[in-house]
């Protein structure tokens, strides 16, 4: 029983990050920079943007492996971390948006897709589109991690007999994305052997005391990256072409 709930959890994430991760990061992140291409003037056309891409270019190679690496990594890593922290924040699409909000602050200047010493801001643009776009696709992807999580969780039954456990099929793909296909492994194994042990510290965290300790910690780590934040949006005001 313990390996079949713990294969639902994985199934969930797994169902979550691919919806999510492919359609919001990957398919909308390739539309907002398709955006900035086409409004970036005339004089940014045929330019060679970091990533080695060509602006007011849309190649099918390039597409795939937008989706690939920045939707479907990215959102595996993303939908990982919103499952570990979901508990502890508000309820339904509040807490994706909450969500959404912390990932720009804590990792979007400082990596991607915000970050100031990204060339590309010095070609494509206007800057404030660029905020705008970027913004919108954190606030929607966290959104959506909270839609979808919620809807799969009630339609994916424990893996049996019947058509719906046809879906697990798709754990399949953990074999090609083998780091993580391991850690689940890992993780499997150590919720059947030691699952006592995970449910009395998934019970204290649940609990008030845990509660209140990891919401500090949230906020904590939200408030010391919101300066540097803000001063990253700052440097971006008034780039672009």
């Amino acid at each position: 029983m313990r390996a079949r709930h713990y294969l639902w959890w994985v199934q969930v994430m797994l169902a979550t990050a691919l919806l999510c991760g492919l359609l919001v990061m990957g398919l909308g992140g390739r539309l907002a920079m398709r955006l900035l291409g086409a409004t970036a003037g005339d004089a940014a056309q045929g330019r060679i943007t970091e990533a080695d891409e060509v602006v007011g270019e849309i190649t099918v190679g390039g597409t795939i492996g937008f989706i690939v690496f920045i939707g479907l990594l990215s959102g595996l890593v993303m939908t990982l971390l919103w499952f570990a922290v979901r508990r502890f924040l508000p309820a339904r699409w509040i807490g994706g948006l909450v969500f959404g909000a912390a990932l720009l602050v804590v990792f979007g200047t400082r990596m991607e897709p915000l970050r100031p010493g990204n060339e590309d801001f010095d070609l494509v643009g206007p800057w404030w589109l660029a905020i705008t776009a970027f913004t919108a696709l954190a606030l929607g992807f966290g959104i959506s991690l909270a839609a979808v999580s919620a809807r799969v969780s009630r339609w994916l039954p424990l893996i049996g007999r019947g058509r719906r456990s046809l879906a697990y099929v798709s754990l399949l793909v953990l074999v090609l994305l083998f780091p993580f296909g391991l850690a689940a492994l890992i993780g499997g194994l150590a919720y059947v052997f030691a699952g006592r042990a995970v449910e009395r510290g998934r019970a204290w965290l649940t609990g008030p005391a845990g509660l209140r300790a990891v919401r500090l910690a949230i906020g904590a780590i939200v408030l010391v990256a919101a300066p540097g934040f803000v001063i990253a949006i700052g440097d971006l005001v008034g780039r672009g072409p």
